[in-house]
Formats: C-alpha cells, sequence, structure tokens
C-alpha cells in the first residue's frame, strides 16, 4: 500500500497535512501546503498505491496531453515530500493529495508507521469548512491539539478549540495516529465563505500557514499567498460593483458566532458562483505569478 523510494536524513521534522476533497473548502488546506512544495526544493520520498485507496468513479484520472494528439492519464497521488530548512531548525515533510476514498485503517496505520520512521517530531493537519462567513472577514480559525502545552499555544494565537463531533476527514484521522503514537499533534481548521466553494481561497490558505508558523517557530513564506488573496478580494469587490445584486449572498454581520456542523462540511451546500474564477484560474494565476518571481529572481542574482 505505502512504497517508499528514500528515506532521508531529516532534521528534527514537522509533518503538514493537506488532503483534497471533503474538508478542503476553498482548497484552502490543499493550497496551502502545495505551495509550499512550490516554493522549495523537495524531494517525493514515498507514496500510497493510487489502486488501493482510491475508487476512480470517485476521485477520477485526469486526461491530459503528453504530445499533439496523444494524450494520457494522471492518476490521483497521495505523498509524501521532504523539504529540507537548513536555515531553519527543523526540516519538513509534506503529505498532500486527494483524501483516500478506501482502506482508511489500513492507510492510517501504514501512515503512522511511517511518521515514526521518519522520527517526525510534531504534526499539522490542515482543514476548511464552509459556513457563512464575509469574503472580506477576517480568517476565522478553529483547532484541536493532543496536548496541553499546545492547547495553551493555540489559545494563545486566539484559536478556539473545538468541540465538533461528527462526519469527519482523512486529516483529523492521520492527527489521531499520530497523537496515538505521542507525537504532539494540531489540527487546524478555517471557515471558508460557503457561497465561494468553488473558487480556491489563497487568503486562507495563507491564514493557515501563518498559524503553524507560530506553532512550529520557522518561517513558512506565505507572502505571496497573502498577496493573491487580497488580489481575489479586490477582484470580488469589482464583481460586487458590478452587479450590487451579488452582495445579497453575503453576511453582512462580521464576526459572527461559527461552530461547524455536519452541513457546513458538507460541499452539497454550496452556492455556485459562475461569475468568479475558478479554482483552476486562481491556482494557474498563483502559479505564474510565482514564475515569474522565480524567473526575475534569476534574472537579478548576480553571475558567477
Amino acid at each position: 500500500m505505502l512504497t517508499v523510494h528514500t528515506l532521508p536524513s531529516l532534521r528534527s521534522p514537522a509533518l503538514l497535512c493537506g488532503f483534497s476533497g471533503w474538508a478542503d473548502a476553498g482548497f484552502a488546506a490543499s493550497q496551502a501546503v502545495r505551495y509550499i512544495l512550490q516554493k522549495r526544493e523537495n524531494e517525493r520520498i514515498a507514496e500510497f498505491n493510487p489502486d488501493s485507496i482510491y475508487a476512480y468513479t470517485t476521485t477520477r484520472p485526469s486526461g491530459v496531453f503528453a504530445s499533439p494528439g496523444r494524450r494520457v492519464l494522471r492518476w490521483p497521488s497521495l505523498a509524501w515530500h521532504a523539504v529540507p530548512v537548513p536555515e531553519s531548525p527543523r526540516d519538513l515533510v509534506i503529505l498532500v493529495g486527494p483524501e483516500p476514498d478506501l482502506r482508511w485503517q489500513e492507510c492510517l496505520e501504514k501512515a503512522a508507521a511511517f511518521i515514526e520512521q521518519l522520527g517526525i517530531s510534531q504534526v499539522i493537519t490542515l482543514g476548511a469548512f464552509l459556513a457563512q462567513v464575509h469574503y472580506a472577514a477576517p480568517p476565522f480559525l478553529m483547532g484541536l491539539a493532543s496536548n496541553e502545552e499546545m492547547r495553551e499555544r493555540l489559545q494563545s494565537l486566539s484559536v478556539r478549540e473545538t468541540d465538533y463531533e461528527g462526519p469527519t476527514g482523512f486529516a483529523s484521522g492521520v492527527a489521531s495516529a499520530a497523537a496515538e503514537k505521542g507525537i504532539p499533534t494540531v489540527s487546524l481548521w478555517t471557515a471558508a465563505p460557503s457561497y465561494l466553494a468553488n473558487m480556491a481561497n489563497p487568503k486562507l490558505s495563507a491564514a493557515l500557514l501563518a498559524t503553524s508558523e507560530q506553532l512550529l517557530g520557522q518561517e513558512l513564506w506565505r507572502q505571496e499567498l497573502e498577496a493573491a488573496g487580497r488580489e481575489m478580494e479586490r477582484n470580488i469587490d469589482e464583481a460586487v460593483r458590478a452587479r450590487p445584486e451579488l452582495a445579497k449572498l453575503f453576511p453582512h454581520i462580521l464576526g459572527q458566532e461559527i461552530q461547524p456542523s455536519a452541513e457546513q462540511l458538507s460541499a452539497e451546500n454550496s452556492v455556485e458562483f459562475g461569475d468568479f474564477p475558478s479554482a483552476e484560474e486562481v491556482l494557474k494565476d498563483l502559479e505564474e505569478h510565482l514564475r515569474r518571481l522565480r524567473e526575475q529572481r534569476s534574472d537579478d542574482a548576480p553571475p558567477n
């Protein structure tokens, strides 16, 4: 089920997890960890066998063109990546991909064993749920920690402790499996506007990384995500000015009390908002922005 390609030498690594699917409203969690992989050199060190964990009628492969007239299948992948961070006290490991459809218990057993094998010192899982929040409001964060020290740290960061019970996501399974091994673990969640459910929300991804930075005590390079979030808000503001009737979809009371429910976590309650950019368009714009920045840095670098 789990194929390990290499066991790198890592310094007190922390694991960050984000899974696309049911518990990834606004693509906030999966985009946050994929952003780290875009920003830093990394190595794929292990992956789950997709035939073992996915039902392809639910999590479908993608057809992509390998060359003119030749299309190939790209299979869903749940993979582990090692991210060396020599300027910080610890390295990172990223686990990212679509949430499994099948064999969760066996998958979590393999994940917990590999976490121990890597010497993971801390685990942070990321997630997002749908709620009636204003797109321009400060991100609302909830969390759950495995020990008293981490609970106090969340409290100091104004992250409310969740008491949610009900249907849950794979991220919660990873957090539980790591905590059972005695590894300090935090689950972080943010609230995504339900009326923008089908649009990637880099503002929320940046908020998840900002809190993760505080928990880890090291930088996660979120600045470009924050800039993309501000640009997203400007685009929505312009759309609302052009079509004032859209404003009725937004909550008018900010700072309202939010408690996630099974209904809020269900994408079936989302309102499609076709006038805004799709998730794919936002991700494409973000990747293009990162590419231009990398090229600019390369051009500005002094010759050897």
